[in-house]
């Protein structure tokens, strides 16, 4: 090997260096940051509480506007005050 042709340049392998050091510290503050966010807002996070809305909706359908509703009109008109 002749080493004419692989000339090896310090101060370039130096910049190489310095600048691989930079990224490697700007990702590990960017991931800080990032867990940070997660973590404060996972304690902030509302409890999920399925209420099943078209259950609750055929049930008023059938409870006041099917042929043979469970309560009558009076009812209705004091629930919903119309």
């Amino acid at each position: 090997m002749d080493p004419s042709k692989y000339p090896f340049d310090i101060a370039a392998y130096n910049r190489k260096c310095e600048i691989e050091e930079t990224y490697t510290y700007m990702v590990n503050q960017f991931r800080e940051r990032r867990n940070k966010i997660l973590e404060d807002s996972a304690c902030r996070s509302r409890k999920y509480l399925n209420r099943y809305y078209a259950a609750a909706n055929q049930r008023l359908i059938d409870d006041y506007f099917a042929n043979e509703p469970t309560y009558d009109d009076a009812m209705f008109h004091r629930q919903y005050r119309m």
